[in-house]
């Protein structure tokens, strides 16, 4: 008979908590600059309602980290109960989803040493005993969550912020004097990174409408008149057709622009045309002179 393998998923805490040991000898390796560390302290709500703009955030965190003071997203060790509850009980689908992104980020912090998650140690805690779980109780979440954050305000010099959609949870950690922030639909990636670290730009240079041709910049900005200077006048002459004048004028000789009446004389002496007489006789005899024919006749 053929067997088939089936990959049972394992629950949430396991999952988590199957990495604890190789996290605790990690994090026992990696020198944190805690003195000027930012510790955002997530919680359930935010997570569930929130991951998208929780991981365009940590996106952005880990590109420009060599820029920004050291900031990390602690994942307080409740959280993920909580998140192991609500996939099976609750908001499946949203809950897997942050669980599956929460596993993905501590895969790459112990891989690689680069990543925007904290996860809270068992013995990370203010309270007696070696681990939060000893916190356990009923009604006692928010309380193990506030503990975090005192816990890591303390270890931070106070550099830490809860952020949270519990009502009830901000207002113990405000009493607590730990900063909350409460995040709107509206909010983007760049008004979150504005509202945690508030000393940096995050708005890109805005690039120039028109991109500038390096060029032809010297000509774009001279004026009209030294572009006309600097440019040199053509003269086309115009074809000759070789006709013969007869007699006629050249036009090379007369300005067209000139209206006094030598303007259209020529350049001869000599008349086109002959004057001529009232006598058509007289004309007529004229003409044979100047014409030849009557010394040719007479010859």
């Amino acid at each position: 008979m053929d067997t088939m393998d089936v990959e049972i998923s394992r629950p949430v805490e396991d999952i988590v908590q199957g990495y604890s040991s190789a996290w605790d000898q990690h994090v026992m390796e990696i020198d944190y600059d805690v003195a000027q560390a930012l510790f955002l302290v997530l919680d359930t709500n935010f997570l569930i309602k929130h991951l998208s703009l929780l991981e365009t955030v940590a996106r952005k965190v880990l590109e420009n980290g060599s820029r920004i003071p050291p900031l990390f997203f602690v994942l307080p060790g409740v959280v993920v109960d909580e998140l192991d509850y609500q996939s099976k009980y609750g908001v499946r689908e949203r809950a897997t989803a942050a669980t599956n992104w929460l596993q993905a980020q501590i895969q790459l912090r112990l891989r690689t040493g680069r990543g925007a998650l904290r996860a809270q140690k068992e013995d990370e805690t203010l309270r007696g005993g070696k681990s939060w779980r000893n916190l356990r109780g009923r009604g006692e979440n928010d309380n193990i969550i506030l503990d975090c954050c005192l816990y890591f305000a303390k270890l931070s010099g106070g550099q830490v912020r809860l952020v949270s959609q519990d009502r009830n949870l901000s207002l113990k950690a405000s009493i607590a004097e730990i900063p909350t922030m409460s995040i709107s639909k509206e909010m983007s990636t760049i008004d979150f990174l504005k509202e945690v670290l508030p000393g940096l730009r995050w708005d890109p240079p805005s690039a120039p409408s028109t991109p500038v041709d390096r060029s032809s910049s010297a000509s774009r900005w001279a004026t009209a008149s030294s572009r006309f200077r600097s440019a040199p006048r053509v003269v086309v002459s115009q074809p000759s057709l070789d006709l013969p004048t007869h007699g006629m004028i050249d036009n090379g000789d007369i300005d067209m622009e000139d209206r006094s009446p030598m303007a259209y004389s020529p350049s001869k002496p000599e008349p086109v045309y002959a004057r001529l007489s009232n006598d058509p006789l007289e004309n007529l005899v004229g003409n044979l002179r100047r014409n030849d024919v009557l010394s040719r006749a007479s010859g």
